[in-house]
């Protein structure tokens, strides 16, 4: 299905302001320089963003809901929930390494935003712990990791360590392959939470 018009221009807009504002800086970039670069006017920037603030805000939201996509798509076909914890640590990774500029906007300009954005990209955030959370409770059900952990603690723990990893990586100037981190974040994290008596983890 061909998509609106109206979400093909938003979405054109929003690519020139995640690669405006990743090479600039948030404070640096303009409204002018993004449209410039979408190849708009100035003015067909407020038809779609109230500000700035608000364009950087509804990016976030966008690159998230194409990382969560493609891993919601993997979750779908597996029913192991040590392998889906696998998948999202490993999707998270790999989209960041398929998409450097994007890990530069997510780590590093978002970081230096205000606090009042800050605090609307954690609300964003609570779809991405939806997901983990509904695994752990799963696994606690099932008996796959210890029925005393928090699975909300466990969730920022995933999310934290995925996060910091590829904040290092970005910084270092992207010396390594993200997704060669996955199997020891991913066994890391399964040592804390795992059920001692089940067997056969891989």
């Amino acid at each position: 299905m061909a998509k609106n018009k109206d979400i093909e221009k938003k979405e054109k807009i929003i690519k020139a302001a995640i690669k405006v504002i990743s090479e600039k800086g948030f404070f640096k970039a303009t409204v002018s320089s993004i449209a410039k670069e979408a190849n708009v006017a100035d003015g067909t920037i407020y038809t779609y963003f109230k500000n700035k603030e608000d364009m950087l805000i509804q990016s976030f939201e966008y690159v998230l809901e194409i990382i969560l996509e493609g891993i919601k798509e993997e979750l779908n076909s597996e029913f192991d929930c040590f392998k889906k914890i696998k998948i999202i640590i490993n999707g998270h990774l790999n989209f960041m390494e398929q998409h450097p500029d994007l890990a530069n906007f997510l780590q590093i300009q978002l970081r230096q935003s205000k606090r009042e954005i800050r605090m609307k990209i954690r609300e964003i955030m609570k779809g991405y712990y939806k997901i983990i959370g509904k695994i752990l409770k799963e696994a606690i059900n099932e008996g796959s990791i210890r029925n005393d952990v928090n699975f909300k603690i466990i969730g920022h723990m995933i999310f934290g360590t995925v996060d910091e990893i590829v904040t290092s990586w970005v910084l270092s100037g992207k010396k390594c392959k993200l997704t060669e981190k996955t199997e020891d974040i991913f066994k890391l994290i399964l040592t804390g939470i795992k059920n001692e008596q089940r067997v056969g983890v891989s």
